[in-house]
């Protein structure tokens, strides 16, 4: 990522995965940052929890989606992957 990218380059991005939008949004107003007000928009919510913090949730996502039964081999098992 760039150094001088703005809350609306990184809000263009994430949009085109509503999914990703949904889940960050839900995190966003989720307890556990303790906010104030609601997060009603990804612009928002980038603001709030910060560049990185969005990074790490949608690192999250993307390892969570990876392992999603309907994606994993049978072969695989992600319990056994994640011991070593």
């Amino acid at each position: 990522a760039s150094t001088r990218s703005t809350i609306q380059d990184a809000a263009e991005v994430i949009s085109s995965d509503q999914a990703a939008v949904t889940k960050i949004l839900k995190v966003a107003n989720s307890p556990l940052y303790g906010l104030t007000s609601r997060v009603d928009s990804i612009n928002k919510a980038i603001f709030l929890l910060g560049f990185n913090e969005v990074k790490n949730l949608i690192v999250a996502i993307s390892i969570m989606d990876m392992f999603n039964t309907k994606n994993v081999n049978t072969y695989f098992n992600p319990v056994e992957f994640w011991r070593f």
